[in-house]
């Protein structure tokens, strides 16, 4: 920041999203910013927890719904860790979870319009890695 400017309730220049539409926050209310703050807020905290990125991963790179064992196998994860991930997603309204009445017991799991809703931003991520590093963070 400069001297003489100022960062009034935490307002950035922003891009505008071409397929989106206009993401400036000048055009919300104050409560309407810090609603839209605490969802990233929470979605990054979400995000941030071993293997959730990895999971969701699978979900954008299959069409239909996938059983635990899928995943596990396409992640290689511990299925404690699979598991509570898995519930966190479904808690969160990112998955849907099936329990069909057969045996043996059948559960499959589905991203829902939200989680898919995502997945072009993993594309970005990925775009920014290919072209940037991060310095490294020291403890």
């Amino acid at each position: 920041m400069t001297a003489g400017s100022s960062d009034t309730s935490g307002e950035i220049a922003r891009k505008t999203a071409d397929d989106t539409g206009d993401c400036s926050r000048g055009q919300f209310s104050a409560a309407e910013v810090a609603r839209i703050d605490g969802t990233v807020a929470d979605l990054l905290t979400l995000l941030g927890r071993a293997h959730t990125m990895a999971i969701l991963r699978v979900f954008a790179d299959e069409s239909g719904p996938l059983r635990f064992s899928e995943i596990e196998s396409a992640l290689g994860i511990s299925p404690n860790t699979l598991s509570e991930r898995l519930k966190e997603l479904t808690a969160t309204g990112l998955l849907t979870r099936s329990a069909y009445n057969e045996i043996p017991p059948r559960v499959e799991y589905a991203a829902t319009d939200r989680a898919e809703a995502l997945f072009p931003v993993f594309g970005h991520l990925a775009d920014w890695a290919r072209s940037h590093e991060l310095d490294t963070l020291e403890a």
